[in-house]
């Protein structure tokens, strides 16, 4: 039996930071999907590749590079051709071809987008060139081919035998792999659309901070709250793995609005939706019962760091609250305060309870 790894691309950057319906396009890598590079290539460390194919493009490319140096260019795995609608925002589509942009929706495979590639074509290649890179692969051994949402999903839609016109329902979000198995000259897809998450290790973050280009001051705050978090986590029932990787990373998106909000959209597309609830809570937790959960530890640790330096949780909100401008602001600002001195009390006088009884 062979395997052919069916990798979608990782998340390009989109010109204006909006998502584009694009083909030919050549965009290079965001800085979230060089993060799901990072996770590729350490899910497939061990994989003995013998040959990773990519589309040629720079979005395939820089992906395929993350699983191997032993790289193939095959054009033919090219993006379907989207004509007319190539480079347009998808509410732009909707606005100027109301109609074909819904008969498209009923019906991918059938529906013609003016100047495009026809989806009969664009399977009859990507097929065609499937095929030859699967009878190339060694028995018994693997190979990778990194292309692009549609012709993946086209591809798997007619390895799995499904109608045609259910093609764009198959899922194929960024970075994702299908696993495909071929014997007797026959090949089926035993996976789809399945994301690559192996457990977030302290070096493992160390590569993400370098893929999102986080400054070093940043990064810095990071290791201290996790080095405070884990102090604070000392004998109580947590998840300490999971809490340490949130507190290394809950500062991920600081140079954007909304940072834990937008930390943890970008956790939960790598495929850590768990984590991602943390950082979520890590600046404005919700007021619950007096129970301490990871996100309780966490909220209280970023609150006792300042830059690199552990503070008093005093120091920490007095230099915060100089930076403040409106009433609505300070009262966040003051019910933080007050959420952080009761975790203090409930957390660091739990612990001296347990020194007191030799626990």
């Amino acid at each position: 039996m062979k395997t052919v790894y069916l990798f979608r691309h990782a998340q390009p950057e989109f010109l204006g930071g909006r998502k584009r319906c694009i083909s030919r396009t050549d965009l290079p890598l965001s800085p979230l999907g060089r993060m799901q590079c990072v996770l590729l290539k350490e899910a497939f460390r061990d994989s003995a590749l013998t040959a990773v194919y990519h589309s040629g493009m720079r979005r395939t490319r820089e992906t395929a590079q993350a699983l191997s140096s032993c790289l193939y260019e095959e054009t033919a795995l090219r993006e379907i051709g989207v004509g007319v609608w190539e480079g347009k925002t998808f509410q732009e589509i909707q606005a100027q071809y109301p109609a074909l942009y819904a008969a498209r929706g009923r019906d991918p495979y059938r529906c013609r987008i003016p100047g495009g590639e026809a989806p009969e074509h664009c399977l009859k290649r990507i097929r065609a060139v499937f095929e030859k890179i699967a009878a190339a692969v060694p028995e018994g051994g693997a190979a990778a081919v990194v292309a692009h949402g549609s012709v993946n999903r086209l591809l798997l839609c007619a390895l799995r035998s499904r109608p045609m016109e259910t093609y764009w329902a198959l899922p194929q979000p960024y970075g994702c792999v299908n696993v495909v198995r071929c014997e007797g000259g026959v090949c089926r897809a035993a996976c789809i659309g399945a994301q690559c998450t192996p457990p977030l290790t302290g070096a493992i973050i160390e590569q993400l901070y370098q893929a999102a280009g986080l400054p070093e001051e940043i990064r810095a705050h990071c290791r201290k709250v996790a080095d405070k978090a884990m102090q604070l986590a000392q004998g109580f029932p947590v998840d300490q793995d999971k809490l340490y990787a949130a507190a290394l990373l809950h500062d991920l998106c600081r140079r954007e609005p909304d940072h834990a909000q937008r930390g943890a959209q970008q956790l939960a597309v790598l495929g850590y939706p768990e984590t991602g609830a943390l950082i979520r809570s890590h600046h404005d937790l919700e007021p619950r019962a007096d129970i301490v959960t990871e996100a309780e530890i966490l909220f209280l640790a970023d609150k006792l760091v300042l830059e690199d330096r552990e503070v008093s949780l005093e120091e920490r909100f007095e230099a915060s609250r100089n930076r403040i401008s409106s009433p609505e602001a300070l009262e966040a600002h003051d019910r933080r305060y007050r959420q952080a001195k009761r975790l203090e009390q409930m957390i660091c006088g739990t612990k001296e309870t347990q020194k007191s009884f030799g626990q």
